[in-house]
């Protein structure tokens, strides 16, 4: 009996020194680890590494001040509360160019690079209005769109005339949404480009539902009904051949979504 508590005694001993040599082992890694750490944070926090200026480059009709305020207030804090962010290994790039293009819809992209050690310039590119997205309940209301449909900014009331005005049947419209696909919009282009080599003028379209749409030129005053499954193509070379032998004639509308058979009114 006697030997078989030593045993016992003997193999409880070394358990225990395992355990304190497991625990010596883990408290030494953290030790190590937090050195690290804290001379990292100290390296990093360090003057030689900030970002002390911060440039504005392609603002135009955005603040170039307002840009610089959400770029200093997103460079201010610290990443896990340790590590600077205002620090040009570790800039947070995707908040300042989130937070810039949510607050400020007109902008289609947002770039950075540093300018030596301590100046990181932040270069914007402002989205440019191809057109003016009406609201169709209420056919005043317009906003400026992009090539890509995207809506971005509100129109004044003199932008009319200088733009052309699209619709979209039975819908209203809002900031930073997407008014049509840029395929529509395409398409469109097509279209108003392809008039206005004829002479004519067109000063806004109704986009509806399906493929089709509604043109309206002006001088003379005249609604085209078209769609898109044919060919842009194809369909603005059977109106030119009508329009150049019928051109004389005052139309109420010109239907040219039955390919060869054009409809219309006088």
């Amino acid at each position: 009996m006697l030997k078989k508590r030593n045993k016992g005694i003997q193999y409880g001993g070394n358990a225990r020194k395992k355990r304190t040599r497991f625990f010596v082992g883990a408290l030494l890694i953290i030790f190590i680890i937090a050195i690290y750490a804290t001379l990292a944070a100290l390296i990093l926090r360090s003057t030689f590494m900030q970002i002390s200026s911060v440039e504005i480059a392609g603002a135009k009709t955005i603040s170039v001040e307002d840009i610089h305020s959400v770029a200093e207030s997103d460079l201010s804090s610290a990443w896990w509360g340790l590590f600077s962010k205002n620090n040009f290994l570790l800039y947070p790039k995707k908040t300042i160019a989130n937070d810039l293009m949510a607050k400020y819809p007109t902008l289609s992209d947002v770039s950075f690079s540093m300018q030596g050690l301590h100046t990181l310039r932040v270069s914007v590119t402002e989205r440019t209005p191809y057109a003016l997205g009406c609201d169709d309940t209420q056919p005043d209301h317009c906003f400026y769109i992009d090539s890509s449909g995207i809506v971005f900014a509100e129109a004044p009331q003199f932008s009319n005339g200088v733009y052309v005005k699209y619709y979209v049947a039975s819908s209203s419209v809002s900031l930073s949404t997407v008014f049509t696909g840029p395929d529509r919009l395409s398409f469109l282009k097509y279209v108003t480009d392809f008039v206005t080599k004829t002479g004519l003028h067109v000063y806004g379209a109704t986009i509806l539902p399906g493929n089709d749409y509604i043109v309206y030129i002006q001088n003379p005053k005249i609604a085209v009904y078209m769609n898109d499954l044919a060919s842009k193509e194809r369909t603005m070379t059977y109106f030119n051949a009508f329009w150049s032998n019928q051109k004389n004639k005052n139309f109420i509308y010109i239907d040219l979504r039955f390919d060869k058979d054009i409809i219309y009114k006088e």
